[in-house]
């Protein structure tokens, strides 16, 4: 999805440049108040070209934000590790002291601390997940229906032009 949208950015972008370089090689051939519209439209057209090439260079920093949800999951189950350690390895100790009662109660305790741990991370990961897909894809969607009619656009304004 992101690949498709940054192929349509980048098309749009072309055809951005294509339709400045025919102007501008036709320019001195315009009357006046078309060289004077043409000079508006040129730099509308060249704020345009800013903002397409900022949404492309989001599109990069979308991999950025993807791997830094993950970092925060790893830590976030690293912190829970952290506080369940201290438990485990006390029922280690309590294990190798006392025998199998002692066995049969830390093979209780780490497996609810197991779950516990699996269940936070779950939980707080998912919830993640699911809220960052969903907007995610909300907005690639759209996005990509905005770059596809802004490509269609410019497609049909270079395809209309006089040769």
């Amino acid at each position: 999805m992101l690949e498709n949208l940054k192929k349509h950015l980048d098309e749009t972008l072309d055809k951005l440049d294509d339709i400045d370089d025919y102007f501008e090689d036709r320019a001195e051939a315009l009357g006046e108040d078309m060289k004077t519209a043409w000079k508006k439209t040129r730099v509308q057209l060249g704020h345009f070209g800013k903002q397409l090439k900022e949404a492309s260079a989001a599109l990069e920093s979308e991999k950025d934000h993807i791997a830094l949800q993950a970092h925060l999951a790893t830590m976030d189950a690293h912190d829970q590790w952290t506080t369940l350690k201290g438990s485990v390895e006390n029922t280690v100790n309590h294990l190798k002291r006392d025998g199998q009662t002692q066995l049969d109660e830390a093979a209780l305790q780490a497996h609810l601390a197991a779950m516990d741990g699996r269940d936070f991370v779950n939980s707080k990961g998912k919830d993640i997940h699911q809220q960052y897909d969903h907007a995610r894809e909300q907005l690639e969607q759209s996005t990509l229906k905005a770059a596809s009619e802004i490509k269609e656009t410019f497609d049909g304004l270079i395809g209309g032009l006089p040769k």
